[in-house]
């Protein structure tokens, strides 16, 4: 009975002790200036300086997770009770310190420090409302984050922002961080007594650039049936859209595309523009050319046998026997209606009216001229007539003539006058 009682006292007092034992913090950190190892032994090496209690620092044993530098042991320096010993320039190590009563406790030794420079770092021992805190930070890069932090036990939830500290949680966490455009990040972690938790988040974005434009490059750009400027430069949160282009004369584009971390959306989106034939109405175009802007173009029962881009036309329009129809159209549906009226020409029978009359008439002045000469022959042959009976034939050939020349002069004047003068455009 004796020896039960006693190994429970043992048991106890051993299980006490382990509960009861303290904890070292790193106090202080920082670079001795004012001394320089000069010891050409040590040239290429860090000195690195331990302060701690002096009831506790003795006890120090310690483990690096790299050979000694020149398998030098740490030395106990009685005069300024401290550890001293060397580890290589730049090259990062850590040292564990164990000390009876204690929890075992790391130092980090930085691998950017410099040769003979000196470090001294300074322990302390954590106090009792220490050792019974804890105390949570979260930090996040980028800052500002919102935090939400459920409480396992309690099942209490927290919201805030980085950077968040806090010293009054307990048990079993889950923790939340997240902000607009960046992916969330959580974790769980289990928080013990006399412990300090630093939890960094770096948040990944979640978005990409966009780069969308259109040609022609004044249509109207649609992304979630939201408008967008034209041409859209920046950046959208991972996912998919779905895009709309608009413009008059053009034919929609409906499309989609997917924001992702691999996929940076780059692209200028080609418009199709609409088309329609035309119909004529009106006159018959058979054996008529018909040319819109500057192509002729086959008409097939009144209609082009070939589709226009929606837009303005210069159309012309020659058939034999009609005056030329020079007009314009607009094509605005898929197969568009024109009426046209062509005139007939009367060009052609007012040049051969005209012709006709000019015609008689240099013919009637030709014939009064010939008259004319006629009568000045047949007077002069007259005055030499040797019988009585060809004097009055002559004479009578003289008088005919004068007679008729003026008016065939005059006529043929007339005509002349007519024909020159008349419009053949009318």
């Amino acid at each position: 009975m004796k020896k039960i009682i006693f190994l429970m006292l043992f048991f106890l007092s051993t299980l006490s002790l382990a509960q009861s034992r303290g904890e070292f913090v790193l106090h202080e950190k920082e670079q001795v200036r004012d001394q320089i190892k000069t010891s050409s032994k040590y040239e290429e090496a860090v000195a690195i300086w331990i302060y701690a209690p002096t009831n506790q620092i003795k006890n120090f044993k310690f483990q690096i997770a790299l050979d000694w530098f020149q398998s030098e042991p740490p030395v106990y320096n009685e005069t300024f009770s401290r550890w001293e010993f060397f580890v290589p320039k730049e090259l990062k190590q850590k040292v564990k310190i164990t000390s009876i009563g204690f929890k075992d406790f790391d130092i980090l030794i930085d691998n950017d420090f410099k040769a003979r420079s000196i470090w001294k770092y300074e322990l302390r021992e954590k106090s009792q409302s220490e050792l019974d805190r804890i105390r949570l930070t979260i930090n996040s890069y980028p800052s500002e984050a919102t935090v939400l932090i459920k409480e396992g036990k309690t099942n209490n939830a927290i919201t805030s922002t980085t950077p968040f500290s806090a010293e009054n949680l307990f048990g079993s966490v889950d923790i939340t961080v997240s902000k607009q455009d960046f992916i969330s990040q959580d974790t769980t972690l289990q928080l013990e007594k006399g412990k300090d938790y630093t939890l960094n988040f770096n948040l990944d974005s979640a978005v990409n650039r966009v780069e969308i434009g259109s040609d022609p490059p004044d249509a109207k750009l649609f992304f979630n049936n939201k408008e967008m400027s034209n041409p859209f430069n920046g950046y959208l949160p991972f996912g998919d859209y779905s895009l709309k282009l608009m413009k008059e004369d053009y034919e929609d584009v409906n499309s989609s595309f997917t924001v992702s971390k691999e996929n940076k959306v780059q692209k200028t989106i080609t418009m199709a523009k609409k088309m329609g034939t035309v119909s004529f109405t009106g006159t018959d175009l058979t054996g008529a050319e018909v040319r819109i802007g500057l192509e002729v173009v086959p008409i097939r029962n009144g209609t082009t046998s070939k589709k226009f881009d929606y837009g303005s036309y210069i159309l012309q329009i020659k058939k034999k026997d009609y005056e030329t129809l020079n007009d314009k159209i607009t094509i605005k549906n898929n197969n568009e209606f024109v009426k046209i009226n062509l005139v007939p020409d009367n060009t052609q029978a007012q040049k051969t009216k005209k012709r006709v009359l000019i015609a008689l008439g240099l013919g009637g002045i030709g014939a009064g001229l010939y008259l004319m000469q006629s009568a000045n022959k047949n007077y002069e042959a007259y005055q030499k007539a040797t019988s009585p009976s060809e004097a009055a034939s002559l004479r009578k050939q003289v008088e005919s003539s004068d007679q008729i020349a003026p008016f065939a002069l005059g006529l043929g004047s007339v005509a002349a006058v007519i024909g020159i003068t008349i419009d053949i455009n009318k």
